[in-house]
């Protein structure tokens, strides 16, 4: 079989896997948590925030600082720790498929399954904008780079989670620290540390306009050329996946951990 087959194979046995799972149904409930909070706040019409700021500042807070992550880190996670706390591991490297291609394709499946829930909350609550305030041309055009931007993002925090749990006994907890500690702590440091997590580069491919009405605490924020962010969210990508299969190739786990 070729490789592209045997990852064809993977894929859309653990996408129809994943919809049945319990956490999927969680997180697309979690997803649409703003477009809830839209409707009750315009519907009472409480404050004094507009329905176009109102999308824009919950996109970048809620989707690209909590929810991308968030579904990366325990969805990526599950790549290869679920197959070793399951102790399915052996049965599924036994087969004549490729581990490679085990590891890209439940990467696949996983990070798409993230995409969809993740983009299609995003676009709906855009459209519920609509129904409180007048259809803007450029509020559209920002929607579009919002779902475009979250699929260098969530990439990226795919594959470094699944490096994480490459390696790791406990990856969900050091995955917790790491986002909810070091990429927030560095976001407030002066220097070129925050160049070190994920999230600098992608806050630095959001349009600036958004990025400062909602973030414009964060003084010592030094965005990149979004070209170079998008590069280094290709980079992290690249690395962290072949990483995690050379890995994944190589390494005894121990399913008894």
């Amino acid at each position: 079989m070729s490789v592209f087959y045997e990852i064809g194979i993977v894929f859309k046995f653990f996408f129809r896997y994943i919809l049945r799972q319990k956490k999927t149904r969680f997180f697309l409930i979690l997803s649409f948590i703003p477009t809830i909070l839209f409707l009750l706040i315009f519907s009472l019409k409480t404050g004094k925030i507009t329905p176009s700021r109102y999308f824009q500042n919950m996109t970048v807070w809620y989707y690209f600082q909590f929810l991308i992550p968030i579904m990366a880190l325990f969805f990526g996670n599950s790549v290869i720790t679920e197959e070793v706390e399951n102790k399915t591991l052996h049965y599924l490297t036994a087969s004549s498929v490729r581990k490679s291609s085990i590891v890209l394709g439940k990467y696949l499946a996983y990070s798409l399954i993230t995409l969809i829930i993740v983009n299609l909350s995003i676009i709906i609550t855009y459209f519920v904008s609509l129904i409180f305030g007048p259809f803007n041309a450029s509020d559209l055009s920002v929607m579009v780079k919002f779902v475009l931007i979250s699929i260098p993002s969530l990439f990226a925090y795919f594959s470094l989670f699944v490096f994480g749990s490459s390696v790791l006994k406990k990856p969900t907890i050091v995955g917790v620290i790491y986002l909810f500690g070091w990429e927030v702590l560095i976001q407030f440091l002066p220097g070129s540390t925050q160049k070190l997590c994920v999230n600098h580069y992608v806050n630095s491919l959001l349009p600036a306009h958004t990025r400062l009405s909602a973030m414009s605490f964060l003084q010592f924020f030094k965005p990149e050329k979004p070209i170079i962010a998008f590069v280094a969210l290709v980079f992290i990508t690249l690395i962290f996946l072949y990483i995690s299969i050379l890995i994944f190739k190589n390494k005894e786990f121990l399913l008894s951990d």
